[in-house]
């Protein structure tokens, strides 16, 4: 059988000689196809798994099953591999950063007053992290469920670009980045639940602050160490604009 290879289609993976094809780093690819793939010896896998990872390789599918050590029987199988470069590396080089709003900018609470108005509480440190990221040219965007009136009013505080009442978000991702002429590749997407998991793995670096669900977590590239609404934001801005320090 023969994978056949997305993205800048590089020549196809020949299952039967095992002739992988030049993937690179910081490219995105998507592999369609059913027969047994050899993968490389570093990789682990005890048995059947959903997401396999070493060093730098990352890949999604449906269903695999071990035939022998380092190689995989792939069933009716869509596998999207993901050849990362280093956190350092990938921030460096981000052309636009999208972000959700609650569990990011907020602690993931809302307080509910007796006329039915909400409130959330955000982080001013946050607010101080995206004048410097905006100080240095980068656009962003805050890509919502939400569809509170708060998001907009917090987003307009700050100056920040915001679609909300989205409940598909890769779709909104993936216009705001063409419509800003940018690589998705390039791409910092932040965010904490299930809702952003999509997100998470098609952008560049997919991010997600320190309190973030599991199947968030499971789904990212880099776990910041500050919790949503206290400081995440801020702690990004912080470690890309290092990040793009000479030297």
């Amino acid at each position: 059988g023969r994978f056949t290879i997305g993205a800048l289609r590089p020549p196809s993976w020949d299952i039967r000689t095992h002739r992988s094809p030049r993937f690179s780093r910081g490219r995105a690819y998507e592999i369609v196809g059913e027969s047994q793939i050899s993968l490389p010896a570093q990789i682990q896998a005890p048995g059947c798994t959903n997401r396999i990872r070493a060093g730098y390789l990352r890949m999604w599918q449906t269903r695999c099953s071990i035939v022998e050590p380092g190689v995989y029987h792939s069933i009716c199988l869509r596998i999207r591999v993901k050849i990362l470069l280093s956190h350092a590396e990938q921030l460096s080089r981000t052309e636009g950063i999208a972000f959700d709003f609650d569990g990011v900018f907020t602690d993931n609470r809302v307080y509910v007053m007796q006329n039915g108005e909400e409130a959330v509480v955000c982080d001013r440190s946050d607010g101080m992290g995206i004048s410097m990221l905006r100080r240095a040219g980068i656009p962003m965007v805050v890509i919502s469920t939400e569809a509170n009136p708060v998001v907009s009013a917090r987003c307009k505080k700050l100056q920040l670009e915001v679609r909300q009442g989205i409940d598909d978000k890769l779709p909104v991702l993936k216009a705001w980045a063409a419509e800003n002429q940018l690589d998705l590749e390039r791409i910092v997407f932040v965010g904490n639940d299930i809702n952003d998991v999509d997100c998470l793995q098609a952008a560049g670096l997919g991010v997600v602050v320190a309190d973030a669900y599991p199947v968030a977590t499971d789904a990212a590239d880099l776990r910041l160490t500050k919790n949503g609404g206290r400081g995440a934001v801020r702690e990004l801005a912080d470690r890309l604009l290092s990040a793009r320090l000479p030297g």
